[in-house]
């Protein structure tokens, strides 16, 4: 699924669930930010010399070493089902993998629920973006593998699209780029018997789900407006996004009243003629986010339009090839720092960088070794690490750390299984 689920409905459904917007706002981006972050970062803490560094939840690097495969994709895109039974009889050709992701599957679901019992919101917000991705990437594998491979080409415009990004065909669903994730699409998966998908039904049951497992496994001191008739609730809340799939505005005029707005008379001819695009789908999540809002007496939420680099921005210097330099003194054990200039950082910089400076040797030597391996390091922005980025990239490591020995053994079932049968990945 991409932005228009992970982050507008999950904050949408995290609020209409109970959670107070803050920690709505905080699960929503997560669960979006596990697609965009895709960089590796060096820190410098200035005050005692740490290093942090943080981890990659997304990748679209065709050359991505298999290691990196197996620490990326089933952990947070493609979580396994290991229900060989009930992945293979939904195939025309009866292949099975253990691998495979199936929608609601159990490792999902236990990863949601330690995160929810946690009342950590951005560990919730991640392990919901792989609970829900099980529903769009259901049947599929996250690792390279001829099992993902759709026999018939869908457009061509995917594969062009395939040819320009230089995408390996049998990675998850690259095959098919982008269509699993998109609402309001209707695909065809040639692998299956019944193959015509239709990503709204997908995506409205896994909404039901995630409102559901919300309800029921949340901290409860992280709710603040429980609904009182859930399923009334979400009925409502239902009616409402299935109307933005499909485009009816007319209920989303009379659902949303004072909060419906189209800017112009053409641009709603428009609507009614070819449909709702993704950009007017996201401009009526944010007008229902806002009457939800209102209707629960919330003000002052960060919920806007999502910004990738807000959180980034927020918590690293922004200078990607320079850190600041700094006079240093060693006193006692303690170090003191006087913010001096901007230092691009050079192959020769760890000689460079201590002409004229009294410092001791041994901080001398700790950042030569610094300096000599890390071409690109960063700052923190307010000199500490207590951020939301920070608080993020903790969360995504200890989910990693929840499922990867999980999709280890599954995914050895696989190798013993594949070994016996002679099938090559």
């Amino acid at each position: 699924m991409d932005t228009e689920f992970h982050y507008y409905i999950n904050y949408i459904i995290a609020l209409r669930a109970g959670f107070a917007p803050e920690i709505a706002y905080k699960i929503a981006y997560s669960a979006q930010y596990v697609d965009d972050n895709t960089e590796n970062y060096t820190i410098l803490q200035k005050v005692n010399l740490d290093l942090y560094s943080n981890i990659i939840t997304q990748s679209i690097n065709p050359t991505l070493s298999v290691k990196d495969m197996i620490s990326i994709y089933p952990v947070f895109h493609f979580i396994p089902g290991d229900d060989i039974l009930k992945s293979s009889s939904l195939r025309r050709d009866g292949e099975c993998r253990y691998m495979t992701t199936t929608p609601n599957n159990k490792l999902a679901r236990s990863a949601l629920i330690n995160a929810l019992n946690s009342s950590n919101p951005y560990w919730i917000g991640i392990a919901s973006h792989g609970f829900v991705d099980t529903w769009a990437h259901q049947n599929f594998t996250g690792l390279k593998d001829k099992y993902n491979c759709v026999d018939k080409h869908q457009t061509n415009k995917t594969l062009l699209g395939k040819k320009f990004l230089g995408l390996s065909s049998y990675v998850g669903h690259a095959d098919v780029l982008h269509l699993p994730d998109t609402p309001n699409t209707t695909w065809y998966d040639y692998r299956l018997k019944d193959m015509k998908i239709d990503n709204n039904k997908r995506f409205l049951d896994a909404a039901k789900n995630i409102f559901e497992m919300y309800l029921k496994y949340a901290d409860k001191s992280l709710l603040i407006n429980i609904p009182s008739d859930p399923e009334s609730a979400w009925n409502e809340l239902e009616s409402a996004i299935k109307a933005i799939f499909i485009s009816d505005l007319e209920f989303l005029q009379s659902f949303l009243g004072q909060y419906y707005e189209i800017k112009s008379k053409s641009t709603h001819l428009i609507m009614q003629i070819l449909g709702i695009n993704k950009s007017y789908r996201i401009e009526f999540y944010k007008q229902l986010a806002k009457k939800l809002e209102d209707e629960l007496g919330i003000t002052n939420s960060e919920f806007d339009k999502y910004d990738k680099n807000k959180w980034l921005n927020k918590a690293l210097y922004e200078t990607l090839d320079a850190i600041q330099s700094y006079d240093i003194t060693a006193n006692d054990n303690d170090i003191q720092y006087e913010e001096k200039c901007a230092f691009s950082l050079s192959d020769s910089a760890n000689q460079q960088y201590y002409s004229g400076f009294d410092i001791g040797d041994q901080i001398k030597r700790k950042l030569s070794s610094l300096l000599g391996v890390y071409k690109k390091l960063h700052m923190w922005r307010n000199n500490h690490k207590y951020n939301d980025w920070y608080y993020f990239q903790e969360a995504a490591k200890t989910h990693h750390a929840y499922v990867i020995d999980k999709v280890i053994r599954i995914m050895r079932k696989d190798i013993k299984m594949m070994q016996q049968s002679n099938i090559n990945l």
